[in-house]
């Protein structure tokens, strides 16, 4: 008579239905049991976690001669006393708070470092030398640069001619010492944004934001009053030459320095006589200010240096650069960390975000600057991280539309490429022609 075997399941005390079930088993069942076995090792993990956590943490956050005793201070009692459910809900709460904070933290001041944009920029563009001189002074005739300076044509240098430098330099009472700006911030990182005047500003509500910053650059006529919460009303810098000078002389900001910047000799002269208050001579192209209403020690003489920067190393072209990147290039110099703001042509809106008669044509008619090349220059910068944020996100939407292949961040490429490019152009000119 065969042996029967009782029908009760499987299990420690009867094995051999659970060996057969295994045997005849086929390999997908047998991955998919796995599955479940880890599944039911995870979901038991996670239940000893809930259940244990008030144990858990105060072994584990307690320091380790409290361990096991009744030392506990009496505020770790209250909080490891609650319930389990109570604590596991406390620390996913605290997780998401930790994480806002630390994105809060990425935003603010204490993620500024000291000459982060210099350092950047020795890797981006080849040639840039932080130490340069900003303003001219006294001593601008010791400057390393300054031989070449002196043979350039305005605005990258004097056309063998510095005695309206020299004058204007003597009427400058501080041109010798640092700027009031640095000097108060000397031990900070010092945050800039760059406030150009385009119309995408219209409505932009930025205002607020734009105040915050330690520096605010401002260029040409660019208006504060009637336009504050669009553009703001601080004004640390502003850049300018006699025909982009306001004739409103109540728009400029008290507290702000005039960046002067000479296209032409008269242009010094100019500011001599606006100094001095005398009678205006020399060609101008518009109609020009009589007077700036701004003490000695506010007004600056940019370095032509940096006019040569820019087109030189930044630019890579021949053409003149505008003043928005001029002032772009000082920032680099001059900043920690730099933001810009309404810099861009849409061309649903106005060209400024102010009225202005005569430049509201430049976009369609001069030929003085090479727009598309500075469009790319401002892509590099702030794809590659010199520009940390574009407030009115023209740019950061310009290059959600381009493959990052496109942009290099090798300072090699930037120049050696526009250069090739220049030289492929040459040759096919030869042959044809």
């Amino acid at each position: 008579m065969k042996p029967t075997i009782a029908r009760t399941g499987f299990g420690l005390r009867n094995p051999l239905p659970l060996m057969h079930k295994l045997r005849t088993m086929s390999t997908i069942s047998l991955a998919r049991l796995q599955l479940y076995v880890v599944i039911a090792l995870f979901l038991a993990n996670v239940y000893c976690m809930y259940v244990y956590w008030d144990t858990w943490a105060t072994e584990s956050l307690m320091p380790a001669s409290h361990h096991g005793s009744a030392l506990v201070p009496e505020y770790e009692t209250h909080l490891f006393s609650e319930n389990s459910h109570t604590a596991w809900f406390k620390y996913r709460h605290r997780r998401k708070r930790f994480r806002k904070k630390w994105k809060k933290f990425l935003k603010s001041d204490f993620s500024c470092q000291r000459r982060y944009t210099q350092k950047l920029l020795q890797d981006l563009v080849p040639g840039f030398n932080a130490s340069d001189e900003l303003f001219l002074n006294t001593k601008y005739k010791t400057f390393k640069n300054y031989d070449q300076t002196f043979s350039e044509t305005p605005p990258y240098g004097f056309d063998r001619k510095t005695s309206a430098v020299d004058y204007l330099l003597d009427l400058l009472l501080l041109s010798d010492y640092p700027d009031r700006f640095r000097l108060t911030r000397a031990s900070n990182c010092t945050r800039c944004v760059l406030v150009a005047n385009s119309g995408i500003l219209i409505g932009s509500k930025l205002g607020d934001v734009i105040d915050t910053y330690d520096i605010v650059i401002r260029m040409n006529n660019a208006k504060t009053v009637g336009y504050a919460d669009d553009v703001g009303r601080k004004t640390t810098f502003r850049f300018i030459y006699p025909e982009s000078a306001l004739m409103d002389t109540s728009q400029y900001n008290r507290d702000s320095d005039i960046v002067f910047m000479s296209y032409k000799e008269d242009d010094y002269w100019w500011l001599a006589s606006v100094l001095k208050k005398k009678k205006i001579s020399g060609y101008f192209w518009k109609e020009i200010p009589n007077s700036l209403d701004k003490p000695e020690y506010q007004i600056r003489l940019l370095n032509p240096a940096i006019h040569q920067e820019a087109r030189d190393i930044h630019l890579c072209s021949k053409k003149r650069p505008s003043t928005g990147i001029v002032a772009m290039v000082f920032a680099f110099h001059y900043c920690d960390i730099v933001d810009i703001a309404g810099y861009g042509d849409d061309p649903r809106m106005p060209n400024h975000y102010f009225s202005d008669p005569v430049l509201d044509n430049i976009r369609v008619t001069s030929t003085t600057h090479c727009w598309d090349n500075e469009a790319k220059y401002i892509e590099r910068m702030l794809y590659c991280g010199a520009i940390r944020k574009d407030l009115t996100r023209y740019y950061t939407n310009r290059l959600k539309n381009r493959p990052p292949s496109s942009i290099s961040c090798h300072g090699t490429t930037w120049c050696n490429s526009r250069s090739s490019f220049k030289s492929l152009a040459a040759w096919f000119h030869d042959v044809i022609y």
